[in-house]
């Protein structure tokens, strides 16, 4: 019953077990499970990997065929592609907006100039192509990766940036604007699907806490958030927030901003979000990667014993594993993964 499972906890109704949302995929598990070679017709090996595995949900939709594997890199004039699961993940090297001037006049839509109902009909046409590959088996959950200020790490210097937060306020005001208003029309349009909930995602915090002073995204960048989110809340969806790192200072700010519900990895106090968030509200989260790859299947188990426990508690509780599943898990370790999950993760009062 996985979809239908993903859907009963969207809407806050208690279903047999803690449902599981896939954040990114293992290609060499995936082609133990399914038998065939996902770097050959790509979307559609993913898809049965997650029939298989009773996932109920997904963040990704139809997987492009990836670029690297096998731990190669690939690189044009401005980004090095590196091997993350089955996807190919890039990162800045040659940024292409450098200095303070041009840091400060970016503008998203200059990389995306689609009009607001191109980008409906995008975003519209990539959920139902999604959801007719998964089918029953698979609820997917579309979303997007920047908000206000996530844009500025992926096209440019992230240094001039932070200089630019303390010298150029008032230009900086009119950079979150442009990037506020592109991403309004995304979400314009992720309104338009018929996902019941959308993923808001905006890196705000490492492991020690916000990247950026509380001050600043309380005054300049929150308030901002719930303008891009009032299109998906009007339209009676719901939101989970995907803020990163330790969360805990700004998990009320971001649920006050809109969010239903947020992510949450090893970094943060579960018990204490969990309170925070609500019997109806929404969480992501699970077990960690590092101890996923390095842990043994005994301690694995221990600790999904454990979050299980506190997933409970809440029907709208996703568990995932949080750092994702990189292609050097071992496939030992993620087999125990989905058998504790399933152990653990009954609604039945008789499982410990």
């Amino acid at each position: 019953m996985s979809r239908k499972r993903a859907l009963a906890a969207l809407r806050g109704e208690t279903t047999d077990r803690v449902p599981l949302i896939e954040l990114a995929a293992h290609p060499d598990f995936m082609k133990q499970i399914t038998g065939a070679d996902p770097y050959e017709k790509t979307a559609e090996v993913f898809a049965d990997y997650l029939a298989r595995m009773d996932m109920d949900a997904s963040i990704l939709g139809c997987l492009p065929t990836p670029r690297t594997k096998d731990g190669s890199v690939e690189q044009d004039e401005h980004h090095v592609y590196a091997q993350w699961g089955l996807r190919d993940t890039p990162w800045l090297t040659k940024p292409l907006y450098a200095t303070m001037d041009e840091v400060l006049g970016f503008d998203p839509r200059k990389h995306d100039p689609s009009s607001p109902q191109e980008k409906i009909d995008r975003y519209c046409r990539d959920y139902e192509t999604a959801q007719r590959l998964f089918g029953e088996s698979v609820q997917y959950m579309p979303g997007h990766y920047q908000l206000v200020l996530h844009y500025v790490p992926f096209f440019c210097d992230w240094a001039v940036f932070l200089e630019a937060l303390l010298s150029e306020p008032d230009r900086c005001r009119r950079l979150f604007d442009r990037c506020a208003g592109y991403s309004l029309e995304v979400f314009e349009a992720l309104a338009q699907t018929p996902a019941l909930a959308i993923i808001a995602h905006e890196d705000l915090c490492s492991a020690r806490g916000p990247i950026y002073p509380p001050d600043l995204l309380r005054k300049e960048v929150f308030p901002r958030f719930a303008e891009i989110f009032s299109p998906v809340k009007k339209a009676g969806k719901r939101i989970f927030a995907f803020g990163e790192g330790k969360i805990e200072e700004i998990a009320a700010d971001l649920l006050e901003a809109g969010a239903d519900g947020v992510f949450v990895d090893q970094n943060n106090n579960l018990e204490a979000i969990v309170e925070l968030v609500g019997r109806q509200g929404l969480i992501v989260a699970g077990i960690d990667t590092l101890t996923l790859t390095n842990g043994s299947p005994e301690r694995i188990r221990e600790l999904i014993a454990q979050r299980m426990a506190v997933a409970r508690r809440i029907p709208g509780f996703f568990f995932c594993v949080t750092g994702e599943t990189p292609q050097n898990v071992p496939a030992e370790n993620l087999q125990t993964y989905f058998d504790a999950c399933r152990e653990y993760g009954s609604f039945d009062t008789s499982v410990p």
